[in-house]
C-alpha cells in the first residue's frame, strides 16, 4: 500500500474525530474530492489507526452499476450482526424494522466497543442506502461511532443521489475536502515512486499537468520511471494515460479486461472464465499480468476488480460498439442462468440487456427492469423502484400505476401525478375501467387521499367520468371514487353536496365491509364537515377511523385518523391530548418514512412552538415545512406554511406581513370561496391603511356572509376581523362579530392544524371593544384568558390581557390588577453554557439535553409536556433493554459516588446533604430494579414512551444535580417544582416568572395562575 503523503491536516482532523468517538461523542465526516484524490487511501489510514487503538473498523462500498437496495450496508452488517433484519430479508411492510434494527445493532456494538464505519464511493449509493445513512448520521452523536463517508465532488457526478444527499447534509457534519497536493507533497510522492529524489523541475511539471491529483501524479511518475523521463510529455488526461498502460497488456489480457469492464461488479475468476470460455487457471494467469501492471487487484479469493474505476471506464470506451453489445448479452445470459436469486441482481441484468445487441434485447431489458423495480418495492427501496419503472417507457396502465405508486411512496408528488395522468389516458384508451378509476384516485395520492389537490376542475371531471364508467354496483373502488369526489370538490361544490357524496360513500363502504375503504370515506366525510359546527362529530368519526386502521394494521389509515383527531382536540383547547396525538402521528410517520406524511410534523410542532412563545423553534419548523413543500411539490404544505406565517404575524401584533408569493394560489377569477382569502393575504401585506380599507369594503366585507363554513372558515373570518380592527372598519367588524359569536367556545384552528389563533372569544372580545359592547367584551376576554392559561399559551394569555387593558381604557376604568410573581428568574443560552439568574444570584452550567428539557418546561409553566416532545420521535417495536449498557454503567457509577457522599455526609452530620444523596440513591436503585429481571438480565421494552420517560427523568435529574453544584437554592426549588413522567411539567408552589432565552431571543413567561 502506498504511503499517505501530503494529507497530515485532513488525517489529523479525522483522527481527532476518532478520539472523540472513542469517548462516546460520535460524528459523521464526509471526505470529498475528485476521482483519484486519495479519499479511499485516507479512509484506510484512519481504519489502520482505529484497529491499532482497538476499535472495530468496518467497510462498506458502493458500485456504479445497479445494486440491490441497502447495498453499502450489507458488508457492515455482515461483520456486526449476520442475523440482522436487512440480511435476513424484509418485506415491503417491514421497512421500519430495517431502520430500527440497524440502530439497535449499532447501539449494541458501540456500547461494547467503539467503532469506525467507512462508506466508500457514496456518490454511487442507492437511495434506500442513503435514507438509512441519514438515520445513522442523526444517531451518531449519541453513539461511540465515527462514520467516514467518501464521495466524489466532480461536477460530472453532481446529479447522483449520493452527491445530492451529501451536499445537503447539515453544517454540523464535518467535511474534509481533498484538493491537489502542494508542490512539496508532489515532490515527495515522485521521490517515493522513483526510489530517489525527483529531478529538478519534475514536481512543477507534475503540478501543471495533473493539478496535484495523487493518483495522476503517481501514474505519470510510474510511466516516466518505466519509459524514461520523456514520458512526462504525454498529453495530460487520465484517459490517454490509462490507454497507454492498458496497451502494455498482451492481447488476451487486454481482451479479458474488456470483459471485466462490461461485467463490473460480477467480475470474478469463474465468471470471467465462463464468459471467455477459458479455463480458470488461464484466466488467473491473465489476471496476474494485469495485477503486475496495477490495472486490477484481487481483494479476495477469486475476486477481480480494477484498481480505480477510471481504468474500467477507459477500457470500456476502447471496445467497439458491436463488441460491447455482444459482451453485455453474454453477461446478461450468464447471470440469468446461473444466479441463485435473480431478483437480487435483476437491476444489473436489466442494465446489461439495455446495452446488449440482438432483436430481443429491448424486450428482455424491459422485462428485467420491471422485475428489478418490483424487487426494489418489496425491499422498501421506493426511490430506486421509481427510477427503474421510469426506464421502462411503457404505456401499459398497470405499469404506470405501479410507477406512480412507487413515486408516491418516495414523496415525489409532482412526478407521481404526471405518471397517474398518463395512466388515466392509457387506461381510457384501453377501455380498462378499473385501472382508469385507480389512476384517477392516484392523482390524489391513492385510495387514502392524504394529499388531494383542490380547485382542480380537471380532476373533478375525471372523478365524474370514473363514476359513470363504474356504474351503479357496490364496490370498494366505487366508494373510494365517490368519497374522493367529495374532497376534490372543495371550493367547487356546496358543502351539502359534498356531505351527500361522502355519506353515500360511507353507506356503500359499510355494505362492503372493507376497513381500508371505510377509513378513506370517513376521512372524506370529516373533510366535508370540517367547519366549527361539527367539531364533536368529527372527533367521533376520527375515533372510528383510528379503530378501523388499527384493526386492519393500516398505518396510513391511522395517520389520517390522527390528523382529524388532532384538529378536533385543538378546536376544543385540549392541547395535552393534541400533543400526545402529534407524538403518536410522528412515531407512525417515522415508520413509513415518506415525505408524503412527514411534513405534517414540523408544521404542527411549529404551530405548538408559536403557541407557547418559542419563536426560534417555530421559525425553525416553519423553514423545514417550506423546504419539504419545495422538495416534494406539496402545494398543501406550502399553503399551510403561509397560513402559519400569517397567524404568527397576528399573534406578534405585526401591522403588515412580508409579501407572500401568490403564484401558487388559485387565480382570483376561479378561486371561488378562496377569493376572500386571497384578498386578505394581499391586505395583510399592504402597508397603506387606506388600501386595506378599500379591500375590506369592496372585496371582503360583502362576501363574508357567503363563505361556506368549512375548515378554513373560522380562521378566514378571524383574519378579516383583525384587519377591520387595524383600520377601525366598524361595518366589517360588526359582520365578523355576528358570524363568530356562536363559536366563542371554539379555538380558531386553521385547516389541518397549521396555525392556532386562540379561543374565538378573544377575537370576539376585541371586536366588541371596538363596537362598544363592553359587557360582552369583558366576559369573552375573561374566558379567553382562562382558556389560554389552561393551555399554557403564554403569548395568547398576554394578548387577551392586553385586550382587557384596551377595554379598561375604552370604559375609562382602571386596568385590571395582575398578581406580581413572588420570584423572577432568567435562563439564558450562551453558546455551550446556560446562565442562571435567580433570587439575586447568577451561575453558569454546561449545556446538556437535561438543561434543554428544563428550558422547555420553565418556558411553559403549568403546562404538561409529553416526553416524546422532549426527546423527539420514538423508535417502534422492541427498542432494546429498558436501560442500555451505557446508562446502566452510568447509574452504577453514580451509585458508587453516592455511597461515598452518604458516608461523608453522615460523618459531617450534614442533614441536608444526606437527604439529597438518599433521595437520589433511592431513585437510581428503583430505576435499576425496574430495568433488571431475574438473574440480573435486562428487561426488554417495546414501549418507546417508557424508554423516553426514563431518558428524560435521568437527564433532568443530572441537569438539576449540575445546577446544585453552583446554585443550590435554585436546584432545591427545581426538585420540588419539576415533575417528570410520561408528561413533564414545571409546577412551582409559588407564582414564578421566567425569562427563557435560546440563542439570544428572550421570551417572558408569566407564572401559572
Amino acid at each position: 500500500m502506498s504511503r499517505l503523503v501530503g494529507r497530515d491536516a485532513p488525517l489529523g482532523e479525522l483522527l481527532d474525530a476518532l478520539r472523540q468517538a472513542q469517548h462516546g461523542r460520535g460524528a459523521a465526516v464526509v471526505v470529498q474530492g475528485e476521482a483519484g484524490m486519495g479519499k479511499t487511501r485516507l479512509a484506510e489510514a484512519v481504519a489502520d489507526a482505529a484497529r491499532a487503538n482497538g476499535l472495530e473498523a468496518l467497510w462498506g462500498w458502493c458500485s456504479a452499476g445497479d445494486t440491490p437496495p441497502y447495498w453499502m450496508w450489507r458488508p457492515v452488517l455482515t461483520e456486526l450482526d449476520p442475523t440482522s433484519v436487512l440480511l435476513s430479508g424484509a418485506s415491503a411492510e417491514d421497512r421500519d424494522r430495517v431502520f430500527v434494527d440497524l440502530l439497535a445493532v449499532l447501539d449494541r456494538a458501540t456500547a461494547v466497543q467503539p467503532a469506525l464505519i467507512v462508506l466508500d464511493d457514496v456518490h454511487w449509493a442507492d437511495e434506500p442506502s442513503l435514507r438509512l445513512l441519514q438515520l445513522v448520521v442523526e444517531a451518531c452523536p449519541r453513539l461511540a461511532l465515527l462514520v467516514v463517508i467518501t464521495v466524489r465532488d466532480d461536477p460530472v457526478e453532481g446529479s447522483t443521489p449520493g452527491r445530492v444527499y451529501t451536499a445537503k447534509l447539515p453544517s454540523a457534519v464535518a467535511r474534509v475536502s481533498l484538493g491537489g497536493l502542494p508542490i512539496e507533497a508532489i515532490r515527495e510522492v515522485a521521490a517515493d515512486v522513483l526510489g530517489e529524489a525527483a529531478p529538478a523541475g519534475l514536481a512543477d511539471e507534475l503540478a501543471r499537468r495533473t493539478g496535484g491529483n495523487p493518483f495522476f501524479v503517481r501514474e505519470v511518475v510510474r510511466l516516466a520511471r518505466d519509459r524514461g523521463p520523456g514520458a512526462i510529455t504525454v498529453p495530460p488526461g487520465v484517459r490517454e494515460l490509462l490507454e497507454r498502460r492498458l496497451a502494455r497488456l498482451d492481447q488476451p489480457a487486454h481482451d479479458l479486461l474488456g470483459v471485466l469492464a462490461v461485467a463490473g461488479e460480477d467480475g470474478t475468476v469463474p465468471f470471467l472464465a465462463a464468459i471467455t470460455s477459458r479455463p480458470d487457471g488461464e484466466v488467473l494467469d491473465l489476471v496476474d499480468e494485469a495485477v503486475r501492471l496495477r490495472l486490477v487487484e484481487q481483494p479476495g479469493p477469486g475476486a477481480v476488480r480494477f484498481v480505480h474505476a477510471l481504468v474500467g471506464e477507459v477500457r470500456y470506451a476502447e471496445l467497439a460498439a458491436s463488441r460491447r453489445g455482444a459482451l453485455h448479452r453474454a453477461v446478461a445470459e450468464h447471470l440469468e442462468t446461473t444466479t441463485r436469486d435473480p431478483d437480487a441482481v435483476a437491476a444489473r441484468i436489466a442494465q446489461h440487456w439495455r446495452s446488449a445487441t440482438g432483436s430481443d434485447a429491448e424486450q428482455r431489458a424491459r422485462s428485467w427492469t420491471v422485475r428489478a423495480a418490483r424487487a426494489a418495492m418489496r425491499a422498501l427501496g421506493y426511490e430506486q423502484a421509481a427510477a427503474l419503472y421510469r426506464q421502462v417507457h411503457d404505456p401499459d396502465p398497470a405499469l404506470l400505476l405501479e410507477c406512480g405508486d412507487a413515486e408516491l411512496r418516495a414523496g415525489a408528488l409532482t412526478t407521481a401525478r404526471e405518471t397517474f395522468s398518463r395512466a388515466v389516458d392509457s387506461a381510457r384508451a384501453a377501455g380498462d375501467v378499473e385501472r382508469f378509476a385507480r389512476a384517477v384516485l392516484g392523482l390524489g395520492s391513492g385510495v387514502s387521499g392524504f394529499e388531494v389537490q383542490i380547485f382542480d376542475a380537471g380532476q373533478v371531471r375525471l372523478l365524474h367520468e370514473a363514476l359513470a364508467a363504474l356504474g351503479e354496483a357496490d364496490s370498494g373502488l366505487h366508494a373510494a371514487v365517490l368519497a374522493r369526489l367529495s374532497v376534490a370538490s372543495t371550493g367547487l361544490a356546496g358543502i351539502d353536496e359534498r356531505v351527500e357524496w361522502a355519506q353515500q360513500a360511507m353507506e356503500m363502504a359499510g355494505r362492503i365491509g372493507d376497513a381500508h375503504v371505510q377509513v378513506a370515506v370517513l376521512a372524506a366525510y370529516c373533510d366535508a364537515i370540517a367547519g366549527p359546527d361539527f367539531v364533536d362529530e368529527r372527533r367521533r368519526s376520527a375515533d372510528r377511523m383510528l379503530a378501523l386502521g388499527e384493526q386492519a394494521d393500516d398505518l396510513v389509515a391511522q395517520l389520517l385518523a390522527r390528523r382529524f383527531r388532532l384538529v378536533a382536540l385543538l378546536e376544543r383547547g385540549d392541547v395535552g391530548a393534541a400533543d400526545a396525538e402529534i407524538a403518536a402521528f410522528t412515531a407512525t410517520a417515522d415508520r413509513l418514512r415518506s415525505p408524503l406524511y412527514s411534513w405534517y410534523v414540523p408544521l404542527w410542532r411549529g404551530m405548538r412552538a408559536r403557541m407557547i412563545g418559542d419563536d426560534d423553534a417555530a421559525d425553525h419548523y416553519l423553514a423545514e415545512t417550506y423546504r419539504t413543500a419545495e422538495s416534494t411539490g406539496s402545494l398543501n404544505a406550502a399553503l399551510l406554511a403561509d397560513s402559519q406565517r400569517m397567524t404568527s404575524a397576528l399573534l406578534r401584533g405585526d401591522r403588515t406581513l412580508p409579501p407572500i408569493d401568490l403564484s401558487s394560489y388559485p387565480p382570483l377569477e376561479s378561486a371561488g370561496q378562496w377569493t376572500v382569502t386571497i384578498w386578505l393575504v394581499r391586505a395583510m401585506s399592504e402597508p397603506d391603511d387606506a388600501a386595506v380599507g378599500t379591500i375590506l369594503r369592496q372585496h371582503v366585507g360583502p362576501r363574508l356572509g357567503e363563505l361556506p363554513r368549512d375548515a378554513e372558515w373560522l380562521n378566514t373570518v378571524v383574519f378579516a376581523g383583525w384587519l377591520a380592527l387595524r383600520v377601525e372598519n366598524h361595518e366589517v367588524a360588526a359582520t365578523v362579530l355576528r358570524l363568530i359569536e356562536p363559536y366563542c367556545d371554539v379555538w380558531a384552528i386553521d385547516g389541518i392544524g397549521a396555525a392556532c389563533a386562540g379561543l374565538t372569544a378573544y377575537h370576539a372580545g376585541r371586536l366588541a371593544v371596538l363596537l362598544g359592547r363592553y359587557d360582552d367584551a369583558e366576559r369573552w376576554l375573561a374566558d379567553a384568558v382562562r382558556a389560554h392559561e389552561g393551555a399554557g399559551a403564554i403569548p395568547l394569555v398576554e394578548l387577551a390581557r392586553a385586550a382587557q387593558d384596551e377595554l379598561a381604557t375604552a370604559r375609562g376604568t382602571p386596568r385590571p390588577a395582575r398578581p406580581a410573581p413572588a420570584d423572577e428568574g432568567v435562563l439564558t443560552r450562551q453558546g455551550r453554557l446556560w446562565r442562571l439568574d435567580w433570587r439575586g444570584a447568577s451561575a453558569l452550567v454546561p449545556d446538556s439535553k437535561g438543561m434543554a428539557d428544563l428550558a422547555t418546561l420553565l418556558g411553559a409553566p403549568g403546562r404538561e409536556v409529553h416526553v416524546l416532545d422532549l426527546v423527539g420521535a420514538p423508535q417502534q417495536g422492541d427498542t432494546g433493554p429498558v436501560l442500555d449498557a451505557a446508562a446502566r454503567t452510568s447509574y452504577q457509577a453514580r451509585l458508587r459516588e453516592l455511597q461515598d457522599e452518604l458516608d461523608a455526609a453522615e460523618a459531617d452530620a450534614d442533614a441536608g446533604r444526606l437527604a439529597r444523596a438518599r433521595e437520589e440513591w433511592e431513585w437510581l436503585t428503583a430505576e435499576l430494579s425496574s430495568a433488571l429481571g431475574l438473574g440480573g438480565r435486562d428487561r426488554r421494552t417495546g414501549d418507546p414512551v417508557e424508554r423516553a420517560r426514563k431518558a428524560v427523568g435521568m437527564r433532568v435529574a443530572t441537569a438539576i444535580r449540575a445546577i446544585a453544584e453552583v446554585h443550590e437554592p435554585l436546584a432545591r426549588h427545581l426538585r420540588r417544582a419539576v415533575r417528570t413522567g410520561r408528561f413533564c411539567s414545571y409546577q412551582p408552589e409559588e407564582p414564578t416568572a421566567w425569562r427563557v432565552a435560546r440563542g439570544g431571543a428572550t421570551k417572558d413567561v408569566a407564572p401559572p395562575g
